[in-house]
């Protein structure tokens, strides 16, 4: 028999179920994935970015665009992945807010959600920005 091995791993932020979420659920916009890319070199992945050591998300390029050094900064062993991807996976924004922030949102009423959201967003010609901390 074959040695069988998982190449993708899927960090879903914290409290989330993945064995409940129906098909509609936004959750999956939340999630981080860990994917295997050589023997012992895994990327962080959300999107089409990759985590680097520095702690900054960057966009990864097709394989044919991938240099040496951005590779070695930018690939871990499983262990370290998935580390990192469960330490950053609760401080991913969507539209400016976190799952958890979403979730709050959801469960008020909609009047209140309202006020809730403006309080912690700001006008800016019409728009709205979002005041968020990243983790360093």
């Amino acid at each position: 028999m074959s040695n069988v091995h998982a190449t993708t791993y899927t960090v879903y932020p914290t409290g989330v179920d993945p064995d409940t979420l129906d098909g509609m659920s936004e959750a999956h916009s939340f999630t981080i994935t860990v994917q295997w890319r050589s023997p012992h070199k895994w990327a962080v992945l959300r999107n089409r970015e990759a985590l680097g050591t520095d702690g900054c998300w960057d966009y990864e390029s097709l394989p044919s665009g991938r240099e040496d050094h951005w590779l070695a900064t930018h690939r871990f062993s499983l262990d370290e992945a998935l580390r990192l991807a469960q330490a950053h996976v609760d401080h991913i924004p969507v539209n400016g807010l976190t799952w958890h922030q979403w979730e709050h949102y959801r469960a008020l009423d909609a009047e209140e959600a309202r006020r809730a959201y403006r309080a912690e967003v700001g006008p800016s010609n019409g728009a709205y920005w979002k005041k968020t901390h990243y983790p360093n």
